[in-house]
């Protein structure tokens, strides 16, 4: 079915009906990608935040290896050790309170292989740092030195790196969200200019087609008009368009036939009038 079968109101509401769909579909598309940019957001700020927890749990646990070391080398002393004591319970329990905090929110199966790992070394390491405050209560300095060297310090170590481990993992997941969200961002922009180019051509050939199916039926009616004005009956007028514009068309048709009707009905003939008499056949007035 062409355009020129469609109503003009039809064709109209074609057009802007596809320009709106290409705008509902931008708009959809540009809907989307948001939901997802706050989302990647959202799990971008929860890696970031991981790690500065991750981060600041080293740091305590750095903090109370320290305390450790000072109390274990100033050999059991009681105002060392009554200085640091309660220091390192109380970082020990913010540790602890970060290590659930971590657990809690870690929903990886990696993540919860590397907490379950942390975990596993602090264990050992806290085991060991108490052996250590034992053989100090009792005065063996020798060999609370030997378990501090050959076994508490390699435990820290351990213990910090699987805590590093668990950081690089978090910073390693907000940098591949960051580009994952930078690759989504640049695809979006790339999909909204070419909806945005599409929706300018579907809607400049559109407006075109559409005005062109309406100016040349019109300009068409015009000058059968303008015939029809000048007294012309002679030319016939006929259009097969099923819009408004044909009907227009064949209204001037029918209005041309009904003239050229009327105009042979009440058409009179002319008569040649005679020609005149030569001057010696008139006849003298009296």
């Amino acid at each position: 079915m062409g355009l020129n079968n469609l109503k003009i109101g039809v064709r109209l509401s074609l057009g802007f009906g596809a320009v709106l769909a290409l705008l509902l579909a931008m708009v959809g598309v540009a809907y989307v990608h948001m939901v997802k940019t706050e989302r990647a957001m959202e799990e971008l700020s929860a890696s970031e935040k991981r790690a500065n927890t991750v981060d600041e749990w080293q740091r305590k646990t750095q903090l109370n290896l320290t305390r450790a070391i000072a109390i274990a080398k100033a050999a059991g002393q009681p105002d060392v050790e009554g200085y640091f004591s309660p220091l390192i319970k109380e970082t020990s329990k913010e540790i602890s309170e970060l290590q659930k905090a971590m657990e809690a929110h870690t929903d990886t199966d990696t993540g919860r292989a590397l907490m379950a790992a942390i975990a596993q070394k602090r264990d050992v390491y806290v085991g060991l740092r108490g052996k250590l405050y034992e053989h100090l209560k009792i005065g063996d300095v020798p060999a609370a030195e030997t378990l501090l060297n050959e076994k508490m310090l390699p435990a820290s170590v351990a213990y910090l790196g699987a805590m590093g481990d668990m950081q690089n993992y978090e910073r390693k997941q907000a940098d591949n969200q960051t580009a994952a969200l930078r690759s989504s961002m640049a695809m979006a922009k790339g999909v909204l200019i070419a909806l945005t180019i599409v929706s300018l051509c579907v809607g400049a050939g559109m407006a075109f087609v559409i005005m062109r199916s309406v100016t040349t039926p019109v300009r068409e009616a015009v000058a059968a008009a303008r015939v029809i004005a000048s007294n012309d009956l002679s030319q016939r007028l006929d259009s097969s368009r099923r819009d408004e514009l044909g009907d227009l068309l064949r209204a001037l048709s029918d209005m041309q036939g009904s003239l050229q009707q009327w105009s042979d009905r009440f058409a009179t003939p002319r008569t040649a009038s005679p020609p005149p008499r030569p001057k010696s056949q008139q006849v003298p007035r009296t």
